[in-house]
């Protein structure tokens, strides 16, 4: 995993499998449990959604 991402406590990291890539945005939920997202874009639509990303 490579973070690719960080504003505040806003986080956005990208993983590599043999599917293709996913990313997950940490930093956006109450139980610190990460979201996942299919693309870049949505990764940080996400991150803006709750304040990290402008």
């Amino acid at each position: 995993m490579s973070r690719v991402f960080a504003h505040d406590r806003i986080e956005i990291w990208r993983s590599c499998d043999q599917w293709g890539e996913t990313f997950w945005v940490y930093g956006c939920t109450l139980s610190g449990d990460p979201m996942t997202a299919p693309s870049l874009d949505m990764a940080f639509a996400i991150a803006a959604a709750h304040g990290g990303a402008s």
